[in-house]
């Protein structure tokens, strides 16, 4: 028993000794210290760990190239829902209307229409600019009234305006002054056949339409609004056989 208590005091002397040397040899720079525990890298090995440690290092960079992926999936679902309209027509008048209504003066107007942009359908959007002269300054009359300054200014593809006797005072100012193209046609017995709602009745009486200029205003130079222009002015002859 003596003899082992000995045997170990001498392997713990020349354990000592070997460590001692060893710390001399890395303070002198001939043997390079061993790194700590801190500093040993943790290699995952099952799948769950390599998750863990995946998801530590690039959850950031995961977050946001999934966002980007489901933004980018959104806005080409946005751009193929889109009708791929032919023309615009701009519904302005001082008597307001429901869009049902305005959905068939679309459909009314796309009867002597032809496809302009070759997808082979025609599909003529009427946005709804109706607002009612007692309510001219609320502000849902105000939000309106803006949208219509910014198809008149805007809106390249929209040449044809329905406008009533009311409404086409708006016109007469000098920022609008020779605002349209074309005389205003009005409609006749077989639109407001058309046209007719059996709850709502039929639209306001008195409606015309017209076509803007496009020469001497910022679409002069716009290839894709002379040619609605021309569509346009196509679609009005047709018409005439019609008031």
């Amino acid at each position: 028993m003596a003899d082992k208590k000995v045997s170990d005091t001498i392997s713990q002397q020349q354990k000592s000794r070997q460590e001692f040397l060893e710390l001399k040899r890395m303070q002198k720079g001939e043997i390079a210290p061993e790194p700590k525990p801190s500093e040993i890298a943790i290699v995952p090995k099952t799948f769950k760990e390599k998750l863990q440690n995946y998801w530590f290092h690039f959850k950031w960079h995961t977050i946001t190239t999934v966002l980007c992926i489901a933004v980018f999936i959104f806005c080409v679902c946005e751009c193929s829902a889109k009708p791929n309209w032919d023309m615009q027509v701009v519904y302005f008048s001082y008597t307001s209307v429901l869009d049902n209504q305005i959905e068939a003066v679309s459909n009314y107007l796309e009867g002597f229409a032809e496809d302009i942009n070759g997808d082979g359908e025609i599909n003529i959007n009427v946005v709804n600019c109706s607002v009612s002269e007692d309510d001219i300054n609320s502000p849902y009359s105000r939000n309106i009234l803006t949208k219509l300054q910014s198809m008149l200014f805007a809106e390249h593809t929209a040449i044809l305006y329905i406008t009533d006797e009311k409404s086409i005072t708006y016109f007469e100012n000098d920022k609008l002054k020779n605002f349209f193209y074309t005389d205003q046609l009005k409609f006749g017995d077989d639109f407001y056949a058309a046209t007719k709602n059996e709850q709502l009745g039929e639209l306001p009486e008195g409606l015309q339409i017209a076509a803007r200029k496009v020469e001497g205003t910022a679409f002069e130079n716009n290839k894709t609004a002379e040619k609605i222009q021309g569509h346009a002015l196509k679609l009005l002859e047709k018409l005439k056989g019609k008031t």
